[in-house]
């Protein structure tokens, strides 16, 4: 685990160097701000992002999931289950949404693209 890490981090340092050198060589547009402005904040937000979704995320559908349990919201509340029969079905309906999602993404253009741009950001990110 530990040599994916530094792939991952070795990959991402070689990208930017080469887009960093790219922008200085060959610019696509006029500048607006420095450089080093403009670089230290996509850094941060390169941090901060899996930060926030690795640690954020997981604790917010916790508790959305807990309060909609309390407040009895969602198709499995409707029904008396027992537990392990309402947690077996919700993980096989949340694939299947998951699932489709997915087919939607390889079959809509538009979502094709932002699935493929995800997709290469997550790898370089993670």
């Amino acid at each position: 685990m530990e040599k994916e890490a530094v792939i991952r981090l070795s990959f991402f340092l070689g990208i930017f160097l080469v887009m960093a050198l790219w922008e200085i060589i060959a610019p696509r547009r006029k500048k607006s701000t420095s450089k080093a402005i403009r670089w230290t904040w996509n850094l941060v937000l390169t941090v901060l992002n899996p930060l926030v979704v690795r640690l954020l995320f997981p604790v917010l559908a916790v508790a959305v999931a807990i309060k909609a349990r309390e407040q009895g919201w969602g198709l499995l509340n409707l029904y008396d289950l027992p537990d392990w029969i309402s947690f077996s079905l919700a993980i096989i309906l949340l694939d299947m949404v998951v699932y489709l999602q997915h087919l939607m993404f390889h079959a809509v253009p538009l979502l094709w693209r932002f699935h493929t741009w995800c997709t290469m950001r997550t790898w370089i990110m993670t």
